[in-house]
Protein backbone atom coordinates (compact mmCIF):
# COMPACT_ATOMS: atom_id res chain seq x y z
CA UNK A 1 0.00 0.00 0.00
CA UNK A 2 1.46 3.58 -0.89
CA UNK A 3 -0.96 5.99 0.02
CA UNK A 4 -2.11 7.03 3.15
CA UNK A 5 -4.81 9.34 4.94
CA UNK A 6 -5.02 13.01 6.17
CA UNK A 7 -5.39 11.84 8.96
CA UNK A 8 -1.99 9.99 9.46
CA UNK A 9 -0.01 12.37 7.02
CA UNK A 10 -1.46 14.95 10.23
CA UNK A 11 0.41 12.39 12.42
CA UNK A 12 3.38 12.36 10.56
CA UNK A 13 3.78 16.46 10.58
CA UNK A 14 3.24 16.21 14.29
CA UNK A 15 5.60 14.02 15.35
CA UNK A 16 8.23 13.67 12.14
CA UNK A 17 10.81 12.28 14.40
CA UNK A 18 9.17 8.73 15.16
CA UNK A 19 7.50 8.89 11.93
CA UNK A 20 9.65 9.95 9.55
CA UNK A 21 12.82 8.14 8.51
CA UNK A 22 15.67 10.13 6.98
CA UNK A 23 13.63 13.79 7.26
CA UNK A 24 13.44 13.94 11.24
CA UNK A 25 14.76 17.48 11.81
CA UNK A 26 11.82 18.33 9.14
CA UNK A 27 9.86 21.44 10.57
CA UNK A 28 6.14 21.32 9.49
CA UNK A 29 4.21 24.58 9.12
CA UNK A 30 0.87 22.70 10.27
CA UNK A 31 -1.41 25.85 9.86
CA UNK A 32 -0.65 25.11 5.82
CA UNK A 33 -1.71 21.38 6.02
CA UNK A 34 -4.30 20.59 3.24
CA UNK A 35 -5.51 18.17 1.19
CA UNK A 36 -5.95 18.32 -2.73
CA UNK A 37 -7.48 15.65 -4.98
CA UNK A 38 -4.70 13.48 -5.22
CA UNK A 39 -2.20 14.50 -2.35
CA UNK A 40 -1.90 16.24 1.62
CA UNK A 41 0.04 18.57 1.42
CA UNK A 42 1.97 20.74 4.17
CA UNK A 43 4.79 23.61 3.77
CA UNK A 44 7.75 22.74 5.65
CA UNK A 45 11.62 23.64 6.00
CA UNK A 46 14.24 21.29 6.20
CA UNK A 47 17.70 22.08 6.67
CA UNK A 48 17.29 25.87 6.35
CA UNK A 49 15.39 25.50 3.07
CA UNK A 50 11.54 25.67 2.45
CA UNK A 51 9.87 22.92 1.18
CA UNK A 52 6.79 22.15 -0.15
CA UNK A 53 5.90 17.93 0.90
CA UNK A 54 3.05 15.89 -0.46
CA UNK A 55 2.18 12.73 0.25
CA UNK A 56 -0.30 10.48 -1.87
CA UNK A 57 -3.70 9.92 -0.44
CA UNK A 58 -4.55 7.80 -4.02
CA UNK A 59 -3.24 5.07 -6.36
CA UNK A 60 -2.63 7.25 -9.06
CA UNK A 61 -1.16 10.14 -7.29
CA UNK A 62 2.62 8.29 -7.18
CA UNK A 63 1.93 7.55 -11.11
CA UNK A 64 1.18 11.25 -11.81
CA UNK A 65 4.74 11.66 -10.17
CA UNK A 66 7.00 9.53 -11.82
CA UNK A 67 4.96 10.46 -15.50
CA UNK A 68 4.94 14.01 -14.72
CA UNK A 69 9.25 13.91 -13.62
CA UNK A 70 9.59 12.11 -17.23
CA UNK A 71 8.13 15.20 -19.03
CA UNK A 72 9.59 18.05 -16.53
CA UNK A 73 13.54 19.46 -17.70
CA UNK A 74 16.19 18.55 -16.15
CA UNK A 75 16.83 22.21 -15.13
CA UNK A 76 14.26 25.02 -15.61
CA UNK A 77 14.22 28.53 -13.87
CA UNK A 78 10.59 28.15 -13.48
CA UNK A 79 9.46 24.86 -12.97
CA UNK A 80 11.44 21.77 -10.67
CA UNK A 81 11.41 17.94 -10.46
CA UNK A 82 9.89 16.41 -7.07
CA UNK A 83 11.80 14.02 -5.54
CA UNK A 84 10.46 10.83 -4.28
CA UNK A 85 11.30 9.72 -0.85
CA UNK A 86 10.18 6.12 -1.10
CA UNK A 87 8.79 4.33 2.29
CA UNK A 88 9.88 7.36 4.04
CA UNK A 89 6.69 8.46 5.94
CA UNK A 90 5.26 5.82 8.78
CA UNK A 91 1.17 5.39 8.61
CA UNK A 92 0.41 4.12 11.66
CA UNK A 93 -2.87 2.60 11.84
CA UNK A 94 -4.70 -0.73 11.94
CA UNK A 95 -2.06 -2.08 9.43
CA UNK A 96 0.85 0.51 9.76
CA UNK A 97 3.09 0.36 6.36
CA UNK A 98 5.56 3.05 5.12
CA UNK A 99 4.68 5.21 2.38
CA UNK A 100 6.72 7.85 0.05
CA UNK A 101 6.75 11.64 0.17
CA UNK A 102 6.73 13.72 -2.64
CA UNK A 103 9.31 16.89 -1.96
CA UNK A 104 9.60 20.01 -3.98
CA UNK A 105 11.79 23.36 -3.24
CA UNK A 106 9.59 26.56 -2.47
CA UNK A 107 10.65 29.61 -4.45
CA UNK A 108 10.87 33.11 -2.27
CA UNK A 109 8.38 34.81 -3.17
CA UNK A 110 4.73 35.71 -3.14
CA UNK A 111 1.74 33.83 -5.01
CA UNK A 112 0.03 35.09 -8.38
CA UNK A 113 -3.00 36.05 -6.09
CA UNK A 114 -1.66 38.22 -4.04
CA UNK A 115 0.79 39.49 -7.28
CA UNK A 116 -2.05 40.33 -9.23
CA UNK A 117 -3.60 43.19 -7.00
CA UNK A 118 0.25 44.39 -6.02
CA UNK A 119 2.08 44.55 -9.17
CA UNK A 120 1.56 46.72 -12.62
CA UNK A 121 0.08 45.14 -15.96
CA UNK A 122 3.31 45.31 -17.89
CA UNK A 123 5.85 43.26 -15.04
CA UNK A 124 3.06 40.65 -14.77
CA UNK A 125 2.53 40.05 -18.67
CA UNK A 126 5.81 39.76 -19.36
CA UNK A 127 5.91 37.21 -16.80
CA UNK A 128 3.58 35.12 -17.88
CA UNK A 129 5.07 35.49 -21.47
CA UNK A 130 8.21 34.29 -19.86
CA UNK A 131 6.69 31.15 -18.41
CA UNK A 132 4.68 30.38 -21.51
CA UNK A 133 7.74 30.55 -23.95
CA UNK A 134 10.06 28.20 -20.86
CA UNK A 135 7.40 25.41 -21.15
CA UNK A 136 7.52 25.92 -24.96
CA UNK A 137 10.91 25.92 -25.04
CA UNK A 138 10.86 22.19 -23.07
CA UNK A 139 7.82 21.03 -24.72
CA UNK A 140 5.82 20.30 -22.21
CA UNK A 141 2.14 21.57 -20.36
CA UNK A 142 1.77 21.62 -16.54
CA UNK A 143 -2.26 21.03 -17.44
CA UNK A 144 -3.07 22.58 -14.26
CA UNK A 145 -1.86 26.72 -13.97
CA UNK A 146 -3.71 28.89 -11.52
CA UNK A 147 -2.60 31.81 -9.53
CA UNK A 148 -2.38 29.75 -6.46
CA UNK A 149 -0.13 27.47 -8.30
CA UNK A 150 2.69 30.10 -9.46
CA UNK A 151 5.10 32.10 -7.14
CA UNK A 152 6.50 35.38 -8.60
CA UNK A 153 9.89 35.87 -6.88
CA UNK A 154 10.88 39.43 -6.34
CA UNK A 155 12.98 38.98 -10.13
CA UNK A 156 9.37 38.16 -11.85
CA UNK A 157 10.52 35.16 -12.68
CA UNK A 158 7.54 32.63 -12.36
CA UNK A 159 8.01 29.16 -10.72
CA UNK A 160 5.49 26.72 -11.15
CA UNK A 161 4.74 24.47 -7.88
CA UNK A 162 2.64 21.27 -7.79
CA UNK A 163 3.59 20.56 -10.85
CA UNK A 164 2.85 16.96 -10.86
CA UNK A 165 0.47 17.57 -13.25
CA UNK A 166 2.96 17.76 -16.27
CA UNK A 167 2.91 15.87 -19.76
CA UNK A 168 4.92 16.21 -22.58
CA UNK A 169 3.43 18.37 -25.78
CA UNK A 170 3.00 22.20 -25.17
CA UNK A 171 -0.50 23.93 -25.97
CA UNK A 172 -2.55 21.73 -22.85
CA UNK A 173 -2.04 25.04 -21.14
CA UNK A 174 -3.48 27.36 -23.72
CA UNK A 175 -6.90 27.77 -21.88
CA UNK A 176 -4.97 28.46 -18.71
CA UNK A 177 -2.93 31.21 -19.99
CA UNK A 178 -5.88 33.08 -21.76
CA UNK A 179 -7.38 33.13 -18.15
CA UNK A 180 -4.50 34.16 -16.38
CA UNK A 181 -4.04 36.77 -19.30
CA UNK A 182 -7.92 37.92 -18.58
CA UNK A 183 -7.21 37.87 -14.62
CA UNK A 184 -4.19 40.40 -15.15
CA UNK A 185 -6.24 42.60 -17.33
CA UNK A 186 -8.66 43.23 -14.56
CA UNK A 187 -6.58 43.37 -11.71
CA UNK A 188 -3.36 44.52 -12.17
CA UNK A 189 -2.26 47.77 -11.87
CA UNK A 190 -1.97 50.26 -14.93
CA UNK A 191 -0.15 53.08 -13.33
CA UNK A 192 3.73 53.07 -12.65
CA UNK A 193 2.70 52.17 -9.18
CA UNK A 194 4.48 48.83 -7.80
CA UNK A 195 4.01 47.85 -4.24
CA UNK A 196 7.28 46.64 -2.80
CA UNK A 197 9.49 46.75 -6.41
CA UNK A 198 9.80 49.54 -7.73
CA UNK A 199 12.25 52.68 -5.55
CA UNK A 200 12.30 55.54 -7.23
CA UNK A 201 10.67 58.55 -5.83
CA UNK A 202 7.93 59.07 -4.75
CA UNK A 203 7.15 61.51 -7.86
CA UNK A 204 6.88 58.97 -10.11
CA UNK A 205 3.33 57.46 -8.54
CA UNK A 206 1.63 60.73 -8.58
CA UNK A 207 0.03 62.40 -11.88
CA UNK A 208 0.54 66.25 -11.50
CA UNK A 209 -0.73 65.90 -8.42
CA UNK A 210 -3.89 64.32 -9.51
CA UNK A 211 -5.73 61.89 -7.41
CA UNK A 212 -6.15 58.02 -8.62
CA UNK A 213 -9.06 55.49 -7.32
CA UNK A 214 -8.60 51.58 -7.39
CA UNK A 215 -11.39 48.93 -7.76
CA UNK A 216 -12.64 48.02 -4.24
CA UNK A 217 -11.75 45.27 -2.36
CA UNK A 218 -13.74 43.85 0.88
CA UNK A 219 -15.39 47.11 0.71
CA UNK A 220 -12.38 49.31 0.67
CA UNK A 221 -10.68 51.46 -2.30
CA UNK A 222 -7.03 52.37 -2.32
CA UNK A 223 -6.57 55.90 -3.65
CA UNK A 224 -3.28 58.29 -4.62
CA UNK A 225 -2.29 61.30 -4.36
CA UNK A 226 0.93 63.74 -4.75
CA UNK A 227 0.98 62.79 -0.79
CA UNK A 228 0.78 59.18 -1.03
CA UNK A 229 -1.54 56.29 -0.77
CA UNK A 230 -4.61 55.96 1.52
CA UNK A 231 -8.19 54.20 1.86
CA UNK A 232 -11.53 55.34 1.53
CA UNK A 233 -14.98 53.08 1.56
CA UNK A 234 -16.94 52.42 -1.21
CA UNK A 235 -18.70 56.28 -0.59
CA UNK A 236 -15.62 57.91 -0.89
CA UNK A 237 -15.35 58.66 2.67
CA UNK A 238 -12.06 58.90 3.92
CA UNK A 239 -10.55 55.61 6.30
CA UNK A 240 -6.57 56.08 5.94
CA UNK A 241 -4.80 59.34 4.76
CA UNK A 242 -2.97 59.40 1.59
CA UNK A 243 0.31 58.51 4.08
CA UNK A 244 2.06 55.36 2.51
CA UNK A 245 4.39 55.49 -0.15
CA UNK A 246 2.67 52.07 -1.35
CA UNK A 247 -0.15 50.11 0.05
CA UNK A 248 -1.77 46.93 -1.34
CA UNK A 249 -5.29 46.10 -1.13
CA UNK A 250 -7.38 44.66 1.55
CA UNK A 251 -7.40 41.05 2.13
CA UNK A 252 -8.84 39.21 4.63
CA UNK A 253 -9.32 42.74 6.74
CA UNK A 254 -4.95 43.18 6.20
CA UNK A 255 -3.17 45.37 4.03
CA UNK A 256 0.36 45.82 3.56
CA UNK A 257 2.05 49.03 3.96
CA UNK A 258 5.25 51.24 3.01
CA UNK A 259 6.30 54.49 4.74
CA UNK A 260 7.90 56.53 2.66
CA UNK A 261 10.97 56.13 4.62
CA UNK A 262 11.20 52.36 3.54
CA UNK A 263 9.72 50.97 6.51
CA UNK A 264 6.80 48.34 5.96
CA UNK A 265 3.92 47.92 8.35
CA UNK A 266 0.41 45.97 8.39
CA UNK A 267 -2.66 47.82 8.98
CA UNK A 268 -6.80 46.89 9.79
CA UNK A 269 -9.52 48.10 8.19
CA UNK A 270 -9.66 51.18 10.90
CA UNK A 271 -6.11 52.23 9.76
CA UNK A 272 -4.73 50.38 13.45
CA UNK A 273 -1.40 48.85 12.93
CA UNK A 274 -1.23 44.88 13.50
CA UNK A 275 2.33 44.86 12.35
CA UNK A 276 4.45 47.99 13.34
CA UNK A 277 6.29 50.30 10.48
CA UNK A 278 9.43 49.18 11.46
CA UNK A 279 10.50 46.20 9.24
CA UNK A 280 12.43 45.88 5.39
CA UNK A 281 9.79 43.92 4.06
CA UNK A 282 6.36 41.81 4.68
CA UNK A 283 4.41 39.13 2.85
CA UNK A 284 1.38 38.58 3.97
CA UNK A 285 -0.03 35.02 3.67
CA UNK A 286 -3.88 35.12 2.49
CA UNK A 287 -4.44 31.76 2.44
CA UNK A 288 -3.29 31.25 6.84
CA UNK A 289 -3.44 34.95 7.98
CA UNK A 290 0.62 34.76 8.53
CA UNK A 291 3.27 37.72 7.73
CA UNK A 292 6.55 36.77 6.87
CA UNK A 293 8.56 39.96 8.02
CA UNK A 294 12.06 40.99 7.00
CA UNK A 295 14.74 42.89 9.27
CA UNK A 296 18.34 43.00 8.45
CA UNK A 297 18.56 39.93 6.30
CA UNK A 298 16.56 37.91 8.75
CA UNK A 299 12.81 37.18 8.97
CA UNK A 300 10.33 35.91 11.34
CA UNK A 301 6.83 34.57 10.90
CA UNK A 302 4.04 36.50 12.44
CA UNK A 303 0.31 35.65 12.98
CA UNK A 304 -2.68 37.55 11.98
CA UNK A 305 -2.79 39.54 14.81
CA UNK A 306 0.42 40.60 15.16
CA UNK A 307 1.88 38.48 17.39
CA UNK A 308 5.87 36.82 16.41
CA UNK A 309 5.46 32.89 16.03
CA UNK A 310 9.05 32.38 15.37
CA UNK A 311 12.62 33.31 16.21
CA UNK A 312 14.41 35.31 13.71
CA UNK A 313 16.64 33.42 11.16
Amino acid sequence: MKECTITQFRNAAMHPDSCLRRCKSIEFDLESLTRTKYFAECRAELDDESIMVYAPITAEALTMVECANVALPAASNHVSRLKVMEDEMLCSGLSSHYCAIIVEPLPLGISLSEALYTYRYERLASGLEALRTELQRHDISINHLHPDSIIVDRNNCWHVIRPYYATRDFGGDNEAFEKLMELIRRYALSDTYECGMLHEGFAAYGTNGGRTTYPASEGIRRFSTSEGFGFEDEAGNVIVAAIYRCASDFLEDRAVVESHNGKWGVIDRLGRYIIGMEYDYIEFDVDDGTSEVRLHDQTATFDYFGQQLTEWQ
